[in-house]
């Protein structure tokens, strides 16, 4: 062909413009027009072709927008396909070349297009315009390819769209049949995504009526899980029977009873099940669906990630994540790992726990991880979330692959796993391919196995323990934490409880709050006693820790003890009843805070998803609506102060050159030149970096180390010392706030410090230490963190002739070689180096921080 497809986001972008054309009804010469020249620039732009060839390319695009035109369904022709003018072989060719058409595009008359029929309905639907989507218009477009666009709309996070579109179909038609099951499961989908589950339920129950039997199957099958989520498993089977009554040879059903019988926990009767299951699939032609059903008899609902395997995908980058966790070690010696690492016990805090770990890479695994975080740069996420931004590291996977088969010490390091699992976390969903899902579960399992030999065994009492108020333990613990998150991906229970409970023994302080994970699995095996003593662990805690009190007292059989809990509970937190007793609830508003409130709508429900079948199957929900329970004391309102308005006052901005502030520092931190660089480069970050990042290094620089002081001393060095750092930070972070865009860089203060070639050199090495912390901000501003080009390149080489540093901290190369410096005859001025420097970086950091 004289052209190609260009790859994608472009062809894309011009494919959705051509279909909305016409849609609006643009006639076939003015399209053709068109889609020649825009379609035939971007694909030449993409694959140039020699200029004798350019006339036959822009032809066969018109040839194209010829076919696409005729192929397209509108709403004006009844959502059908129109017919092309005919064109005789001795005709004028359409394309306005002057020759006969046989002499010009007929070549190009058997064209056809890369889309099924199914395919071109939805491109249409997706662009259509509302008013075109109406009941009445919308019955005209064939329910398979109804279905197929709705599919597509809820991939595009849509929902809003397939439910304004199918709602008033489901609602105002009974001629509905099993050719609209596609667009039933997709509307289900849509709304369960918007959290609508009482209008759900309610078209549930009107298509299980419907005439057609097998869309009131699929409607019944959908009634039977939604029961089974509630708790109610006798109504749930009930519905089942129903269904199997109505359609015993629909596959699906197969399926549900698998998913029903794990859901209420007989797994050895599923077990026993599974091989008749499977031979019914396999005899009517279902050989997947009888592959799956022993994997879910044997694995849980995990085993729904085991299908499919790498050859299934077509995207590139999929392929390149699999190839990269395949690196993984499949073992390796827990010597050879800890010989990476300081690893250092202090004495625990409760007599009767075991110490305390503190785990430090040595040098040389600390100068590996920074040349990786250089060259794939991962921003962190704040205090105990899991989702950072990885963006540019899955922008570069076979690089990064081939970092690692180069440097193998890279698959011991915490912080790269910790970057890698945070790559992950973007990218597996429960939509995400098995293929990409059992990668990261091979990646991760490498990665506790890696936390397994530094901190001690997961199983049984653990040696010691790891805490989160250790920055440097924290990618260990992250590692755990989303080992836990993927656990909860595939659904499997086990595995999330043995993480769960390795994390508590691990960090007892629980700051991830995985306590709230274990109490639900507890519950749902009706694990009371272990449910009581955990809770007891945690005495006072946060709600719905009291509710999960009173639901395991109950199933002990202590109904005074558990009502006298519940009542307390109920009258403190009435919203988390309040959501487990309807028998279907939509999704409460959202709060606008961070997080959830404590006992709000929001927590009440997800407690609700997590606990009411266990609630439910107990007993304890319909013993719960007998209680005469405490209604709730209405919440006290503030009167406002008398006596003229409250005034405000806002914190001083302290000077970083004087003032007690700035002689407590330069005392502090003989180095304090590079002390102001590194919080400069925490000020004019173009991602936050939090204390938690800075503050160790910091404190390293001191003269004085307060680990020399006594307890009371230290204490109290330490708080001048933070009250000073953060009045420099908010000094600096003030003038890049009040200094326009479009003034020079707010520098001042750096120039009166570079009165001495050492100090700049210091200052240098600062900030390039403190930008290090935050790459892939930086990065994505495009001013990467490189020692070989660029203006931190310009910074890096003033860093190398800084003197040593307490903390052993020094200038690399990206290859992590020591940065020396030349001779040079005519070497350029620090100073002009410098502003020069700050200048270029100001541009990309005014705007961001100014937003």
């Amino acid at each position: 062909m004289p052209g190609s497809l260009p790859p994608d986001p472009a062809f894309d972008s011009i494919l959705a413009t051509a279909v909305r054309r016409v849609l609006l009804g643009e006639p076939l010469q003015p399209f053709c027009d068109w889609f020649a020249r825009d379609m035939g620039d971007l694909v030449m732009s993409q694959h140039p072709v020699a200029p004798a060839d350019e006339e036959a390319a822009r032809r066969y695009q018109r040839s194209v927008a010829r076919t696409l035109w005729a192929a397209l369904p509108v709403p004006f022709n009844r959502w059908r396909p129109r017919a092309l003018p005919k064109v005789e072989r001795n005709d004028p060719c359409h394309c306005g070349s002057g020759r006969k058409f046989k002499h010009c595009c007929a070549e190009f008359a058997g064209l056809s297009l890369p889309f099924e029929p199914e395919s071109l309905y939805a491109l249409a639907l997706a662009q259509a315009e509302p008013a075109t989507l109406t009941p009445d218009n919308i019955r005209l477009v064939p329910p398979a390819a109804l279905g197929m666009a709705a599919m597509d709309w809820n991939d595009d996070d849509q929902p809003e769209r397939t439910v304004a579109v199918l709602v008033p179909l489901f609602q105002q038609r009974d001629d509905l049949d099993e050719r609209h099951e596609a667009a039933f499961d997709a509307l289900m989908d849509a709304l369960h995504a918007q959290g609508k589950e009482t209008q759900r339920w309610a078209l549930v129950q009107r298509v299980g009526q419907s005439r057609a039997p097998a869309l009131a199957t699929a409607a019944r099958c959908r009634q039977a899980s939604m029961l089974a989520d509630r708790g109610d498993f006798d109504a749930a089977w009930a519905m089942f029977q129903s269904a199997q009554r109505l359609s015993p040879g629909d596959p699906q059903l197969l399926h549900l009873e698998m998913t029903l019988l794990l859901a209420q926990g007989r797994n050895e009767e599923a077990k026993l099940r599974a091989p008749l299951l499977a031979a019914k699939a396999r005899k009517s032609g279902w050989d997947d669906l009888a592959a799956l059903l022993p994997q879910l008899a044997e694995g849980g609902f995990a085993a729904a990630f085991q299908q499919g395997d790498a050859g299934d995908m077509d995207d590139p980058a999929d392929l390149e994540w699999v190839a990269l966790c395949e690196l993984a070690p499949r073992e390796f010696a827990s010597h050879d790992c800890r010989a990476l690492y300081r690893v250092v016990e202090s004495p625990p805090e409760q007599a009767g726990r075991p110490p305390i770990l503190s785990i430090k890479p040595q040098k040389a695994l600390v100068d590996l991880q920074r040349r990786w975080s250089r060259r794939f740069p991962v921003s962190k996420p704040m205090l105990t979330q899991l989702t950072g931004d990885a963006d540019l590291l899955l922008a570069d996977l076979p690089a990064a692959t081939q970092f690692l088969r180069e440097n193998p010490q890279a698959w011991l390091s915490a912080d790269v796993l910790d970057d890698l699992l945070l790559a992950a976390a973007e990218i597996c969903d429960r939509d995400a391919p098995g293929p990409i899902v059992r990668a990261a579960l091979r990646l991760s399992q490498h990665a506790l196995a890696v936390l397994q030999a530094l901190a001690g065994p997961a199983e049984g009492s653990v040696s010691a323990e790891l805490h989160w108020a250790d920055s440097a333990a924290r990618p260990l613990l992250r590692v755990l934490a989303q080992a836990i998150e993927l656990a909860r991906l595939t659904q499997d229970a086990k595995e999330e409880e043995r993480l769960v409970r390795w994390g508590l023994a691990l960090n007892p302080n629980d700051n991830h709050g995985w306590r709230g994970l274990l109490a639900p699995l507890y519950l749902a095996r009706k694990a009371f006693d272990e449910t009581l003593a955990l809770l007891e662990r945690y005495p006072d805690d946060m709600p719905p820790a009291e509710h999960s009190r009173a639901l395991a007292l109950f199933g002990l059989g202590r109904r005074d003890e558990a009502q006298a809990v519940l009542r307390r509970a109920h009258a403190e937190y009435p919203a988390i009843l309040s959501a487990l007793w309807p028998e279907t609830l939509d999704l409460p508003e959202d709060e606008g805070g961070p997080g959830l409130a404590i006992g709000g709508a929001l927590a009440a429900f997800y407690y609700r998803i997590e606990t009411r079948a266990a609630w439910a199957g107990t007993g304890a929900l319909a013993w719960s609506k007998t209680l005469d329970l405490p209604q709730p004391a209405p919440k006290k309102t503030r009167k406002p102060q008398a006596g003229g308005k409250r005034t405000s006052r806002s914190p001083a901005v302290s000077d970083p050159l004087g003032g007690k502030q700035g002689a407590h520092l330069r005392k502090a931190f003989p180095d304090y030149p590079r002390l102001h660089g590194l919080l400069t480069a925490i000020g004019w970050s173009p991602d936050l970096i939090m204390p938690g990042k800075w503050v160790q290094i910091v404190m390293d620089m001191r003269g004085e180390p307060v680990s020399g002081l006594t307890e009371s001393k230290a204490l109290k060095a330490v708080n001048a010392d933070m009250d000073a750092l953060m009045g420099l930070l908010n000094s600096i972070n003030a003038r890049v706030l009040e200094t326009p865009p479009d003034q020079m860089a707010p520098a001042q203060d750096v120039l009166a410090l570079a009165a001495s070639e050492a100090a700049l050199f210091a200052w240098a090495a600062g900030f390039v230490q403190g930008a290090e912390l935050a790459p892939a901000g930086w990065r994505r501003a495009g001013r990467p963190v490189s020692s070989d080009k660029g203006t931190f390149g310009e910074l890096y080489a003033l860093a190398a002739r800084a003197s040593g540093t307490p903390d052993a901290w020094r200038a690399t190369r990206d290859g992590g070689q020591p940065l020396l410096t030349g001779l040079d005859d005519s070497p350029p001025v620090p100073v002009e180096t410098l502003v020069l420097v700050l200048g270029d970086l100001w541009r990309v950091v005014a705007p961001l921080r100014q937003a």
